[in-house]
């Protein structure tokens, strides 16, 4: 399972054992699973979905990076 945190100048949240989270890049909508490959990208306006079990968050953001290693994500807006 994935594990995110979003973090931005007022807060850093924790997402733990996600099945999936989607992230609007620059080339387009990218759906990380666990066991994705490092992964780097810059982040376009859009939504970030945070699916686990059988509820998706979703969260509104303007831009920022994110990095994934050992299906650990983090994600700065």
């Amino acid at each position: 399972m994935l594990n995110c945190k979003i973090i931005s100048t007022e807060k850093t949240d924790v997402y733990e054992n996600l099945e999936s989270v989607v992230l609007m890049t620059p080339s387009g909508e990218v759906q990380i699973l666990p066991e994705h490959a490092e992964y780097f990208s810059l982040l376009v306006k859009g939504v970030i979905y945070l699916k686990k079990q059988n509820k998706t968050e979703e969260l509104e953001i303007d831009d920022g990076v994110c990095y994934l290693s050992d299906d650990n994500l983090s994600i700065i807006i």
